[in-house]
């Protein structure tokens, strides 16, 4: 046994690559789907219409206001035009959401002891990019009739009433009645549970929270669904709005060291060349200075793209300890073939003759 385990060490050492190279990918195809980023491009091309998935991440330095986000819809429109996108007067040609994040003191009633919550000021589909949970209520959108009203997370439920089943009920912020519209529940993965954080969040309308304060609070987060008739063409539409140069390298490269500002390809991040580059920039990841806070789920998505270029890595090792241990047997056949050439060649040869 131990003699015929040696004689076929290579094809053994081979196989056993190959299946560490199947459980690589397994690893990281379960890690890409227990992240909560439910791919809205997907479910935006229902109708068979390829779209793409981007998002711009900023500092507060160089957030942006409603005002910005009022002026993108005629880019938009001058975009789809010079793309020979049909534009429809009925219905959307493409969906976007903006947030920023911050702190609030929130109380279930006046007079009543209050606590610290963090806040993720939303806008546009927000909830449509990010579908949490609902294990009570409904979620707050644009187009909500007034803007007093806000999602909590289920530990803000707990804390506040002993319970989630408390739609329509009352909290306290900034001396300022809220009606709860819903209670969500953030997503249990390992990873989103490092990256959610323990303290209690909720959700509220942007203009809401930015009126909560003198100074208008900057956007930090704008992500957008655009129609792809071209590979990356939401990206490009991003960047374009942001005024950011084309040639320039927009992944973990200078000109967010500069602006501020990081465009995300969302829908192909976890490709295996995006996933490369995070490899060849590992180190540097950690010890950004472009001033960026980001949001949970960034954060989520950035932690799951380490590990998973681990894994992409470990697959490359794999790969290449198992070409180059086949590389004698590959020489062999090579050898076997043109032999076995010129013996065909040989009997052509004298049936010719």
């Amino acid at each position: 046994m131990r003699e015929l385990i040696y004689r076929h060490k290579r094809y053994i050492i081979c196989i056993v690559c190959v299946l560490c190279i199947f459980a690589g990918n397994m690893y990281k195809s379960g890690l890409v789907g227990s992240i909560s980023m439910q791919k809205p491009e997907k479910r935006w091309s229902a109708d068979g219409e390829d779209s793409g998935y981007a998002a711009a991440y900023m500092s507060e330095d160089e957030g942006i206001n409603l005002d910005t986000i009022n002026s993108f819809k005629e880019k938009y429109r001058s975009t789809m035009l010079e793309d020979s996108i049909e534009i429809s007067e009925t219905a959307r040609n493409y969906i976007d959401a903006f947030s920023c994040e911050g702190q609030l003191e929130i109380f279930r009633d006046f007079g009543k002891s209050g606590y610290k919550v963090n806040v993720t000021a939303v806008g546009g589909d927000f909830f449509y990019f990010h579908p949490m949970e609902l294990l009570s209520g409904s979620y707050i959108s644009d187009s909500d009739l007034m803007h007093d009203r806000i999602v909590i997370d289920e530990n803000t439920a707990w804390n506040l009433y002993g319970s989630s089943d408390i739609e329509g009920k009352t909290c306290v912020i900034n001396n300022k009645y809220y009606y709860i519209a819903g209670v969500v529940r953030a997503n249990d993965s390992k990873i989103s549970e490092k990256t959610y954080g323990i303290r209690s969040r909720i959700f509220m309308h942007y203009d809401e929270y930015s009126g909560t304060d003198e100074n208008e609070k900057a956007i930090t987060c704008y992500e957008t669904v655009y129609p792809e008739l071209l590979s990356g063409k939401a990206v490009k539409v991003l960047k374009s709005l942001f005024g950011i140069e084309e040639n320039t390298d927009q992944v973990e490269g200078a000109v967010e060291e500069v602006q501020s500002i990081e465009v995300v390809d969302m829908n192909r991040r976890f490709g295996f060349m995006s996933l490369c580059k995070v490899i060849s920039q590992y180190g540097e990841r950690s010890s950004k200075t472009n001033r960026i806070m980001y949001p949970f789920w960034e954060n989520e998505c950035r932690r799951t793209e380490d590990f998973a270029a681990i894994a992409v890595a470990l697959n490359i090792i794999f790969a290449a300890i198992a070409f180059i241990t086949l590389i004698p047997t590959i020489v062999q056949l090579y050898k076997c073939s043109l032999r076995g050439a010129d013996r065909l060649i040989a009997k052509i040869k004298a049936v010719r003759r």
